[in-house]
């Protein structure tokens, strides 16, 4: 469970991240990097899709600055997939009470700007 979040810095079950982090319904953490720091591109997302998530939430950061196309929301779409795109504070609030759910979901987390 996430449970802080700060610009630059998101904790999750004791531990801090000061990176853009990948975290899936089981809980386990990675570091996120994208081709380009404020756009999500299609290989951004391919370890994604592979996994077969319910849902994917992508935090965009604290003022919104990443990018999710609509060409990215449709692949996510086209690939039976939900999605929910929101500010990372909201995506993160969003990701804990689907994981409290037990849903199978995948959360992708800009943590600056």
């Amino acid at each position: 469970m996430i449970t802080g979040y700060d610009f630059g810095k998101i904790s999750i079950n004791g531990d801090d991240y000061y990176v853009d982090v990948f975290i899936d319904w089981n809980e386990k953490v990675k570091n996120w990097q994208r081709e380009e720091s404020h756009s999500v591109k299609e290989k951004d997302l391919k370890e994604v899709l592979d996994l077969k998530p319910d849902i994917i939430v992508i935090g965009t950061g604290e003022s919104e600055m990443l990018r999710v196309l609509p060409e990215i929301q449709e692949l996510i779409i086209n690939n039976d997939i939900g999605l929910v795109v929101k500010k990372t504070l909201e995506a993160i609030s969003f990701f804990n009470k689907s994981l409290a759910e037990n849903k199978k979901i995948i959360g992708l987390f800009h943590l600056t700007c």
